[in-house]
C-alpha cells in the first residue's frame, strides 16, 4: 500500500509540474536592428514626476504566433535588453501591476482610447523595484505569478501593465532601451503617459516577449507577499517556499 501510495502521490506529482511548468518557451517577436529599442514601460518615464501614475501600457500578440495545438499556460514573461542601444540597462524603480487577456483588436489595431482594447483580463501581480532600478542586462523576467491559461482560438492575447511612483528618468536622458519588435507584424502596443506629456499613442511595434523563458533572473511576484526578487538564489528560495506551502 505505500508503494502504490508513493507512485500516486508521484504521479499526481508529474501531472501537476506538466500542468504549471511543461509548457515550452515561446517567443514574439524579432530583433537584432539598430533603432529597434523601446524604452515603456520598464525603462523611461516621460510623466514628469516620480510620484502617481506614469503610464498604462497594452501590447497584444498575434494569436499565429503560439502553437495551434491547444491552450498555453504562462507562467513567466521575458523582455531583452537592447544592447546596441545607448544607454544604461537598468529597469527603473516603481510599482508595476500585471495583467493578461484577450484583446478586442488585432495586431496593429489597438486603439489608442485604451480603455476599449481588453476584451477580459485577469490581474497576475504587483510587484516593486527599489528606486534607483534594477540591472535590466541581458534581460528582465516576470515570474511567481499564478499560471494564466491562454487559449489562441479564443484571440489575440493582450498584456496590460500599470505603473505607478516610478522613478523620474525621461527618455533621451540617460535611461536604457528594451529590445523591440523589427517585424512589426506579430505585436504591437498602445499606451497612455500620465503627468506633464498626459497623452495616449498607439504603434506598430512592440517588445520583443518571451512566454516561459524558465530564466527568472531579475524579478518574481512570491505569495503570499508580492516583492520583486534578485538574483539566482532568491528564486530558487521563492519556489522552494511555493513548493513547501501548496
Amino acid at each position: 500500500m505505500k508503494t502504490i501510495g508513493r507512485v500516486v502521490l508521484l504521479l499526481c506529482f508529474l501531472t501537476v509540474s506538466g500542468l504549471s511548468y511543461a509548457a515550452p518557451p515561446i517567443t514574439v517577436g524579432s530583433y537584432g536592428g539598430l533603432g529597434a529599442g523601446r524604452c515603456f514601460p520598464f525603462m523611461c518615464n516621460n510623466s514628469g514626476t516620480s510620484t502617481g501614475e506614469s503610464i498604462d501600457y497594452q501590447q497584444v500578440f498575434a494569436a499565429s504566433a503560439f502553437p495551434d495545438t491547444g491552450p498555453t499556460t504562462i507562467n513567466s514573461l521575458t523582455w531583452y535588453y537592447a544592447s546596441p542601444e545607448p544607454g544604461i540597462p537598468l529597469a527603473l524603480g516603481g510599482s508595476y501591476t500585471f495583467y493578461l487577456g484577450y484583446s478586442n483588436y488585432q495586431v496593429n489595431s489597438l486603439s489608442a482610447n485604451i480603455g476599449n482594447n481588453a476584451a477580459s483580463e485577469t490581474l497576475l501581480g504587483t510587484g516593486i523595484i527599489p528606486p534607483g532600478g534594477i540591472n535590466d542586462d541581458p534581460e528582465l523576467t516576470y515570474s511567481g505569478f499564478t499560471p494564466f491559461v491562454y487559449n489562441p482560438s479564443e484571440g489575440p492575447l493582450l498584456l496590460e501593465v500599470v505603473v505607478n511612483n516610478q522613478d523620474n528618468v525621461p527618455n533621451n536622458s540617460g535611461n536604457g532601451y528594451n529590445e523591440g519588435d523589427n517585424s512589426r507584424s506579430v505585436t504591437s502596443r498602445a499606451y497612455c503617459i500620465y503627468g506633464t506629456y498626459n497623452g495616449c499613442l498607439a504603434e506598430s511595434a512592440g517588445l520583443v516577449t518571451t512566454f516561459n523563458s524558465g530564466d527568472p533572473n531579475s524579478f518574481a511576484t512570491p505569495e503570499p507577499a508580492t516583492v520583486f526578487l534578485l538574483g539566482w538564489g532568491l528564486v530558487g528560495l521563492a519556489g522552494l517556499r511555493r513548493k513547501l506551502i501548496a
